[in-house]
């Protein structure tokens, strides 16, 4: 991409928030540089679709008959997207100055930039900027990004896998990450305007508490290496009930860590473990928050090649289905 301006595509997932997908839409067309804008609906019941197509005609649509959940959803964008580079930011979030976009093109100047964390604020419930501070400007890698707002390389997306659908939602970020630093790129911490996410009110913080908990344990068996993992998952276990404790949330916690065992003993094939040097380095990052781009270089193995046992995950390819039999319309915004 050295030399010319990568295509994007704005993805969008949606459901049952009319109001605020107008808002989030509106807000990508308002970019100053040419978009691709891809609205995915989850099998919305409310008026989304109809809304869409009579006030948005130029922008794609792909309905779902059924709901599939987030991360087959976000998986389906990029295997339909046009563009190189992949903006993704939540249905009830909005950019907040025409420039976001072209900003966060900039940050992916290095090649060993996979993915980008932009910058963004849960403005309904603190003003506070929802990201690290580093210590001095300069190009700071993070450990992963938040699914609120972040941007991808789309092929290394699909060379990852794509977010793991297991998973369903919790933590389906951090898992692609660790991918992504095995293969030898990065997740960089944001420079761009900040985006402004209207956090929906109606959410069921227990059932959350659930699905992370039990998607920490699948992340440490899928990728922990030995003998990092004999401490690695009880450390991960005793926190989690720690949490559970202080956060009135302990029966979902008990419930996410009898749901993986099942889960992890169907998924045992899963297993692929990264390099004991990975592991260290994403232990670090988790730690420190944020390390400089050119300290991680140094320890990062080639681009593209897997370090650690097995092959690593598997490309995500386009499935016997067409997926582009909904498609209401196609091609790039004005």
């Amino acid at each position: 991409m050295a030399g010319q301006t990568p295509s994007v595509t704005i993805l969008f997932i949606t459901r049952n928030r009319m109001d605020d997908l107008r808002r989030a839409v509106q807000s990508a067309l308002s970019q100053d540089i040419e978009c691709e804008i891809l609205v995915l609906d989850d099998a919305s019941t409310d008026a989304t679709v109809a809304m869409m197509r009579s006030e948005f005609p130029s922008v794609s649509l792909v309905e779902a008959q059924q709901p599939l959940g987030v991360c087959a959803q976000r998986n389906r964008g990029a295997l339909l997207a046009k563009g190189e580079i992949i903006v993704s930011i939540d249905d009830d979030a909005e950019f907040s100055t025409p420039h976001i976009v072209r900003q966060t093109l900039a940050d992916f100047r290095h090649p060993r930039v996979a993915a980008v964390w932009i910058p963004y604020k849960d403005i309904r419930i603190s003003p506070e900027l929802k990201s690290p501070t580093p210590p001095e400007p300069g190009d700071w890698v993070v450990a992963s990004f938040v699914g609120t707002a972040c941007a991808f390389r789309r092929d290394l997306f699909l060379r990852m896998g794509g977010y793991q659908e297991l998973l369903f939602r919790e933590t389906e970020e951090r898992e692609l990450c660790v991918h992504f630093l095995n293969f030898g790129y990065v997740t960089l911490l944001g420079s761009a305007d900040v985006i402004l996410h209207y956090m929906s009110p109606v959410r069921d913080a227990g059932r959350n508490r659930m699905w992370q908990r039990r998607n920490d344990v699948c992340h440490a068996i899928w990728n922990v290496p030995f003998p990092d993992l004999l401490y690695h998952l009880p450390g991960t276990i005793l926190n989690g009930l720690r949490f559970g404790l202080t956060h009135d949330c302990l029966p979902q916690t008990i419930s996410g860590y009898f749901r993986a065992i099942p889960l992890v003993w169907r998924t045992r094939h899963l297993r692929h473990p990264i390099s004991s040097k990975i592991y260290r380095l994403a232990r670090r990052l988790n730690r420190n928050k944020v390390l400089s781009l050119n300290e991680v270089c140094q320890e990062l193995g080639p681009m593209g090649e897997w370090q650690g046992s097995g092959s690593g995950p598997q490309p995500k390819q386009f499935p016997d289905t067409d997926l582009s039999g909904n498609i209401s319309a196609r091609g790039s915004n004005p």
